[in-house]
C-alpha cells in the first residue's frame, strides 16, 4: 500500500537518460556491439523471473553478443535503470573482467548465491556486487532497464571494485566499441 502510494506520487520523477554511464563523454565509441538476449528481445518486457528480489528470482538473464572488434582486450557490462526515482540512475549491475572470447553468458552466471562469479564485480544498488534484478515502485510506471556492452582496447585493473564513478575515469580513452540491449519492466 505505502510502495504503491510512493509509486504514483513520484511517478513523474526519473534520474534521466542523460545520466547514464552510455552517454557520457568517457564512453563515446561506435555502436556496433549486437547485444541480444533468448529471455526477451530489444524494447520488450523482461520476465518476472529475471526481476529483483521480492518480486521474481532475483536471475541475471542470459545474453549474448556479436560483432566484437579484434583489438578488444576486455568486455565490461553495466546494466542501468533511468527511470528510478532518484537523482542518479540505478546500477543494477557493473560487470568488468569479461573475456573478448566469451559470447554469451548463461542465465544466473552473476548471481553469487547459485556459484563463484568468474568476473570482477562492481559496486550497484546499495553498494552490492552482483546482479539486483528489476524491482521498481509499484505504481511508479515502466521502468527500462539499459544492458550495455563496452569492448574495451585495454585491460582495467583486478584489484578495484569499480562503482559508477571509478568505472567512467577508467574507461575513458579505453571503450573501442559498445552495444545495447533494453527490456522494461512495470510493476502494477
Amino acid at each position: 500500500m505505502i510502495g504503491r502510494l510512493f509509486g504514483r506520487l513520484m511517478r513523474g520523477v526519473h534520474a534521466g537518460e542523460h545520466k547514464l554511464v552510455w552517454n557520457q563523454t568517457e564512453v563515446r565509441s561506435p555502436e556496433t556491439i549486437v547485444v541480444s538476449s533468448p529471455a526477451f528481445t530489444d524494447g520488450n518486457q523482461i520476465p518476472k523471473e529475471f526481476a529483483g528480489i521480492g518480486v521474481g528470482n532475483n536471475q541475471s538473464p542470459p545474453l549474448i553478443w556479436e560483432n566484437l572488434p579484434n583489438e578488444a582486450v576486455e568486455l565490461v557490462l553495466v546494466v542501468e535503470d533511468p527511470d528510478a526515482p532518484l537523482p542518479a540512475t540505478s546500477i543494477h549491475l557493473i560487470a568488468t573482467g569479461i573475456p573478448p572470447q566469451l559470447r554469451e553468458v548463461r542465465a544466473g552466471v552473476f548471481n553469487p548465491e547459485s556459484q563463484p562469479i568468474p568476473f570482477c564485480m562492481g559496486k550497484g544498488v546499495l553498494g552490492r556486487r552482483r546482479y539486483d534484478g528489476p524491482t521498481p515502485p509499484p505504481g511508479h510506471g515502466p521502468h527500462r532497464y539499459f544492458f550495455r556492452l563496452f569492448a574495451l582496447g585495454r585491460a582495467l585493473s583486478k584489484d578495484r571494485v569499480f562503482d559508477r564513478k571509478i568505472l567512467l575515469k577508467e574507461l575513458n580513452g579505453a571503450v573501442l566499441a559498445r552495444g545495447r540491449l533494453i527490456g522494461i519492466y512495470e510493476r502494477d
